[in-house]
């Protein structure tokens, strides 16, 4: 494994780790529900690091990852604290070791956040918090942050909540019908949807959630339009910063 590959798959742990803690913190073990504990978005920074599509986006230098190279040591240490704790396979399992990981995991996140943000330029850093907007997608306006810097009101709030009911019954609906499982799809085993069904479902859930927006945006008024735009700025493929997208060693 190069060095490289090493460093990826260090922070790329630690992405994972943040998002299990916080989706625990959520009620029910949700993600990506209103409130401050976003899974994966809270980790934006420390994916700046760990996928080339976003560095390319985001302009990362050479120079900018050097300097942050300390900070991924202590992923690859966190990584390796990991893999020991596994060793032995399921049987030496243990709920609270696994807690206190995921915890670790949570405060490295937490600093390499004020650490990327450190070395990041103005521009670079406000595109990142675009794409972490994009990343919520619809569920952003229910988070704090995003409802506060667009003015949404109690009367909005309440109709914002209804429209997310719809949608959220309406998606748990459709995820059934097409056996997806996963982020509230439902678990268990049963063989998994063939390519044709597949993309059957990305076409009818993606016609749904244009739907839904279109709804949330019918809502707003134009100045919070405006400032919805300026919050997400241009659109990027969210899809690429998924776990599991190749990435290049050749930096």
């Amino acid at each position: 494994m190069t060095k490289l590959a090493k460093w990826v798959l260090a922070a790329a742990f630690a992405v994972a780790m943040v998002g299990e803690a916080s989706a625990q913190r959520q009620p029910g073990g949700q993600r990506g529900q209103g409130g401050r504990g976003m899974g994966m978005q809270q980790s934006i920074m420390m994916t700046a690091l760990t996928n080339a599509e976003l560095q390319k986006e985001l302009k990362i230098t050479d120079d900018q990852k050097k300097a942050l190279k300390p900070m991924m040591d202590k992923a690859e240490a966190l990584n390796k604290e990991r893999q020991e704790m596994f060793a032995g396979g399921a049987g030496g399992f243990d709920r609270e070791k696994m807690q206190a990981m995921m915890e670790k995991g949570t405060k490295l996140a937490e600093e390499a956040k004020a650490e990327v943000e450190k070395a990041l330029t103005p521009d670079q850093v406000k595109r990142a918090k675009q794409i972490e907007v994009q990343m919520m997608g619809m569920r952003a306006f229910s988070n704090e942050d995003v409802a506060k810097k667009l003015n949404v009101t109690d009367d909005q709030k309440e109709k914002l909540k209804t429209v997310m009911e719809e949608y959220g019954k309406e998606s748990q609906d459709l995820r059934q019908e097409y056996g997806i499982r996963g982020f509230g799809g439902g678990g268990g085993g049963g063989e998994p949807p063939s390519p044709e069904k597949m993309a059957e479902y990305q076409k009818k859930n993606k016609a749904l959630t244009d739907e839904t927006m279109e709804k949330i945006m019918k809502g707003m008024t134009d100045e919070q339009k405006k400032a919805w735009k300026e919050m997400t700025g241009d659109a990027f493929d969210v899809s690429k910063l998924m776990p599991g997208r190749p990435m290049r060693r050749d930096n």
